[in-house]
């Protein structure tokens, strides 16, 4: 057995499912185990699209995504990915191969020796958005890697890995079989915590609960301690669909609103669990009442968002773990009605001033949102890009389940949505897909839409048209710029989505939206909708 092959066997015994990537010369000995492997390979039409189906599968699955890309430029192609990954807090492995060491230079760095596909120091490139980017210098610490990278999944914020395997020892034979290893888990001894948290909300009269995504796959305790402490739930854009948006202590993903920020405010006891308040969810400072308890499972993030004199406590652990612990050593809470009245009302204020602030534009959103809601299945994931529509859909369109929603929120990039949306439908096959993208981001990866056509996967792709980067445009006018370089010449999407062999239709106006996306996701095949911000 050599080393590529004992690296599909181990990650096989991890249980992993799904490896996405394109072979290249350095890189077929990752290939020789996969034809009799479990392990179902996934061939993108492009690193990039690799990546972000990887970033879709783990957000879904809570599983890593795989990748396995070339030397150098498979490498430089998934690093927008990977980066993305790590601003969302998303697990990926990434093994790649890399060339031979033996020639360093006197700082014991490698030394560029003009080899095919070669980096002078490929780790270096990816270790900003790694949890740890490291080289094996034998196939020992290729096992040890690999075990080590597990250990960060299960005990640790999610990030992204990076494997470099050398050629020499990725061709190399081995002795033995590699063997799992026990993996380690985060504290779960969590009475102390759960005790500061209990003895907080004893005195307080009026708390809020900001819930990030690190609440994801523990939703329903997340819901049910919200109404044994009457607390009204404000969520990031990770977080929507932590607490049904149904729900009457659902207040809604709009942290940036005036709405929220006042209610925030005004509470005299802020509770934030797994969620770090960044920039691209509140886009300003966030009015934080003096009583605050941060719950994390990375101790570094709450400092970056309170001052020193606030009475702020912190407690490092995984909400997974604490939250269903919370609920239980409250299970015998009933809240009084005068509670449940208030918060109730709280909440209800918030959602009624989120809708009275939508601006003109939102509300032309807002008719296509409303439609489809009517019509999204309740067990469909949707992603989305870097487009107006969606990101009034990440405030204002209402999800009743965790892990339905995926958006670029951190790094923003665009093309993220449709590889987004293969990786997650792969998954789990009983799980249809809306893609919500705009025309200048669809064409970033819009190949990948043959990867879903060869998967016959039921995704349903509504491309808001306006012929224009415009956000940038409507920031350049702001900004008293006079807009350029943000229209582009659009191909003709119908002919485009048929070469590639998907369905196609072009939807007149809102009167026609409801109708397009019942067929559409009737098919369970892939189809585009292509809808012109004109005729909404």
């Amino acid at each position: 057995m050599k080393t590529g092959e004992a690296i599909v066997s181990l990650l096989n015994d991890y249980g992993v499912r799904h490896v996405f990537g394109i072979p290249g010369t350095h890189s077929i000995e990752l290939y020789r185990a996969l034809e009799h492997s479990p392990i179902a390979h996934v061939l993108p039409r492009h690193e990039q699209g690799a990546g972000f189906m990887a970033d879709g599968y783990a957000r879904l699955t809570g599983e890593p995504g795989v990748c396995f890309v070339i030397t150098g430029p498979g490498v430089t192609n998934l690093s927008t990915a990977m980066a993305q990954a790590w601003s969302d807090s998303v697990p990926l492995l990434v093994i790649s191969p890399i060339n031979d060491l033996e020639v360093r230079s006197e700082d014991n760095l490698p030394s560029y020796q003009g080899r095919l596909h070669e980096i002078p120091d490929q780790s270096r490139v990816t270790a900003p958005f790694s949890a740890f980017s490291c080289v094996a210098e034998d196939q020992s610490d290729v096992e040890q890697l690999i075990h080590r990278a597990f250990n960060v999944f299960q005990s640790e914020r999610p990030r992204p890995v990076h494997i470099h395997v050398p050629l020499s020892v990725l061709t190399a034979d081995i002795e033995n079989p590699w063997q799992l290893q026990p993996v380690s888990s985060i504290d779960t001894d969590l009475s102390d915590c759960v005790t500061e948290v209990i003895e907080s909300f004893a005195a307080a009269q009026n708390p809020v609960i900001v819930a990030g995504g690190g609440c994801r796959f523990a939703a329903e305790h997340l819901t049910l301690l919200a109404e044994r402490l009457s607390a009204p739930v404000v969520t990031s854009v990770a977080g929507r669909g932590v607490i049904p948006g149904s729900h009457p202590l659902c207040a809604g993903a709009q942290l940036a609103s005036t709405a929220c920020q006042e209610l925030i405010a005004d509470s005299d006891l802020l509770l934030s669990v797994g969620c770090e308040l960044s920039e691209t969810d509140c886009w300003q400072a966030v009015r934080l009442p003096e009583k605050q308890l941060w719950i994390n499972i990375d101790p570094a993030v709450p400092f970056k968002h309170v001052s020193t004199s606030s009475q702020l406590k912190t407690l490092v652990a995984d909400a997974r773990i604490l939250l269903p612990a919370l609920c239980s050593a409250l299970s015998e809470r009933e809240p009084e009605r005068a509670e449940v009245v208030q918060a109730y009302k709280r909440t209800t204020q918030v959602r009624k001033q989120h809708l009275d602030e939508l601006q003109p534009f939102e509300r032309k959103h807002w008719r296509v949102l409303t439609e489809v809601t009517k019509h999204l299945p309740q067990s469909a994931v949707v992603t989305s890009d870097m487009t107006q529509l969606a990101y009034t859909a990440c405030n204002y369109l209402p999800l009743q389940q965790a892990n339905s929603w995926f958006h670029p929120n951190g790094y923003g990039t665009l093309g993220y949505a449709l590889p987004a949306a293969v990786g997650a439908v792969l998954s789990r096959a009983d799980t249809p897909g809306l893609v919500i993208v705009g025309d200048a981001g669809f064409q970033y990866t819009c190949a990948e839409l043959a990867v879903a056509v060869e998967h016959r996967l039921p995704l349903v792709v509504l491309l808001w048209n306006n012929d224009a980067l415009q956000q940038i445009a409507d920031d350049m006018t702001n900004a008293g710029i006079t807009p350029n370089a943000v229209v582009q010449q659009n191909p003709d999407f119908e002919k485009l989505s048929l070469a590639m062999g998907a369905d196609y239709k072009h939807v007149k106006g809102i009167s026609d939206l409801g109708q397009a996306l019942q067929d559409a996701f009737s098919l369970q095949t892939p189809i585009l909708l292509e809808l012109h911000q004109s005729t909404v």
